[in-house]
């Protein structure tokens, strides 16, 4: 209730860009939708690397790294500056306009979408604003998401998939093909979990892979 309340009363807010130093980088943010951001003792490096995915991007080998779930695009950004080749999906609008700005100021190349990223076709209301908390709903007249497939078939497989998508990962754990493409591509996946019925599908999941359990996240591993 609160979170409704404050995303709008934020309406009133003029959407004015800053810009925050983050892991040797200049981010774009917005007074309207990210005003924790400007608080000057918050520690804005800390914050990529709260989830371990900053970690996991240095210990890896460069390489394809799609981020489903971007918001204004913390690792997106930072996987290139490491020189992974970055593809990134957010709902948000103004998200993405953020993304780029930042991206054109720090001269990286990152290809990104104002679209859901889903595990099935659907049509979804256009969302304007950048919360982090956004979530697809759906609408039949509405904006036409993009499946995995259809990414797999238009970009190269990703080496590392972080998706935070606020609960739509239970679709992606319950499709047997998605779950066979991260195997059969050797992906890493790192993976927002809210349902505790997701064991259910790890258990249909077996070798080659392996799990972590990262607090609220999931990590899944190719084997050696």
């Amino acid at each position: 209730m609160f979170k409704v309340l404050k995303q709008r009363l934020a309406r009133f807010v003029p959407d004015v860009v800053f810009w925050r130093d983050i892991q040797g980088m200049k981010v774009a943010h917005s007074t309207r939708n990210s005003p924790w951001a400007y608080y000057p003792w918050r520690d804005m490096d800390a914050g990529t690397e709260c989830e371990g995915i900053g970690e996991i991007l240095r210990s890896m080998k460069p390489g394809v790294f799609w981020d489903c779930g971007s918001n204004l695009g913390y690792y997106s950004l930072y996987a290139a500056k490491l020189g992974w080749e970055v593809y990134s999906w957010d709902l948000g609008k103004r998200a993405v306009e953020l993304l780029n700005l930042s991206a054109r100021q720090n001269r990286f190349k990152i290809v990104s979408h104002h679209q859901a990223f889903t595990a099935q076709l659907v049509r979804y209301r256009e969302l304007h604003s950048a919360y982090a908390g956004n979530k697809v709903a759906e609408d039949p007249h509405g904006s036409v998401s993009m499946t995995w497939k259809e990414a797999a078939q238009k970009y190269p497989a990703p080496a590392f998939l972080k998706m935070d998508i606020e609960g739509a990962e239970m679709d992606f754990l319950k499709d047997d093909e998605f779950r066979q493409w991260i195997t059969d591509k050797k992906i890493t996946l790192f993976m927002e979990i809210h349902d505790l019925s997701s064991h259910y599908h790890l258990a249909r999941w077996v070798n080659p892979v392996c799990f972590d359990s990262l607090c609220s996240h999931l990590l899944v591993r190719p084997r050696a």
